[in-house]
């Protein structure tokens, strides 16, 4: 099992999460001004030109910087030892990178591209999942079986969380206040209370639970399970599993909650991802992509996933509408894990 290409869960729904949860709280307004055609083209297309797709390079040493706009890599930026996740506190405008290797998290600011710092957590961090509302980051570590929980305003490492044996998948509900670590030898999914920092449940998953990705409005968790060939759907409110879908292989996992789509990679050969509807849970379809396809992300605006393919060294990016590749990105060695901020 390719254990250092499954790191953490999707960070566009936690985006929208985020943006969705400022409204609720009194953070930012809703005026007919801002929702009017033209206004929102404008912020939509700053959004764009602003926003890059980051890919962890784990056996460079390195995160790809991938303009959406072109599809072509604008920049490479040195971390530490062994990259595999990535997250970012988009408020603050920081990445933080879980060398897996180095044990470490390399933090790096999003307009300059320099180190910030690093921070020392547990043994073998591969997930990282970021509440940029409460500035926390969740730390999976493999070979610890623990979380290790970050505050983004001061890059201090402010407590550590029992897990599973394994962790290793991260990603957040912003709106439900949760945090849902998978644990692949465990086979179980860790929540943790946000507000708190408190773990609360302990769910069964799956044996080799790997990749984990939230749709707050839809209140599920999606799990990868590779060996088993499915994915697992986690009912956020209550903890339980729904019925799970039948997959081949199923590794990378990303949710764009604004169109109802989930995306899966599977460790086919070749590789593939799957397009799923997610109020039926259908199949829209099946493409083929690079050799395994270790993660996902989506950009939000044009809504075209990223998918990481860690054999192949490239990054494939696919339309929306008709599910074709569009472009295939070179990237560096063995590709694991996806940001856009």
């Amino acid at each position: 099992m390719f254990t250092a290409f499954l790191p953490r869960g999707v960070q566009a729904a936690k985006k929208v999460a985020w943006q969705f949860a400022a409204v609720c709280l009194g953070l930012t307004t809703i005026t007919a001004a801002a929702t009017s055609p033209a206004v929102a083209s404008v912020q939509d297309s700053r959004q764009l030109l602003n926003s890059r797709v980051y890919v962890t390079n784990r056996f460079s040493d390195t995160v790809s910087v991938i303009n959406p706009l072109t599809n072509t890599v604008t920049a490479t930026i040195p971390v530490g030892d062994g990259p595999a996740g990535i997250g970012a506190d988009d408020l603050l405008g920081r990445l933080y990178v879980a060398n897996a290797e180095g044990g470490t998290i390399s933090v790096i600011n999003k307009n300059t591209r320099n180190l910030i710092t690093t921070i020392p957590v547990g043994g073998a961090p591969v997930g990282v999942a970021v509440d940029s509302l409460r500035h926390r980051a969740y730390v999976a570590n493999f070979s610890g079986g623990n979380v290790s929980v970050i505050n983004t305003r001061t890059n201090t490492l402010i407590t550590t969380l029992p897990t599973g044996s394994g962790s290793f998948g991260a990603a957040v509900d912003t709106l439900r206040s949760r945090a849902y670590i998978t644990n692949t030898r465990s086979g179980t999914v860790t929540v943790i209370n946000t507000r708190t920092d408190t773990v609360v449940a302990n769910p069964a998953a799956c044996v080799g639970a790997g990749s984990v990705a939230t749709e707050p409005s839809r209140a599920r968790a999606y799990i990868t399970c590779r060996e088993a060939n499915r994915v697992s759907v986690l009912n956020t409110n209550t903890n339980t599993l729904s019925p799970p879908i039948p997959l081949a292989r199923p590794q990378g996992s990303a949710v764009d909650a604004l169109r109802g789509r989930l995306y899966i990679g599977n460790a086919t050969n070749p590789g593939t991802m799957t397009t799923i509807e997610t109020n039926t849970l259908s199949t829209l379809a099946t493409t083929p992509v690079g050799n395994i396809p270790a993660e996902i992300i989506v950009e939000p605006l044009l809504g075209r996933p990223y998918v990481a393919n860690a054999a192949s060294n490239t990054v494939s990016v696919l339309s929306p509408t008709s599910h074709n590749v569009i472009a295939t990105i070179p990237v560096g060695n063995g590709p694991g894990d996806l940001i856009v901020a």
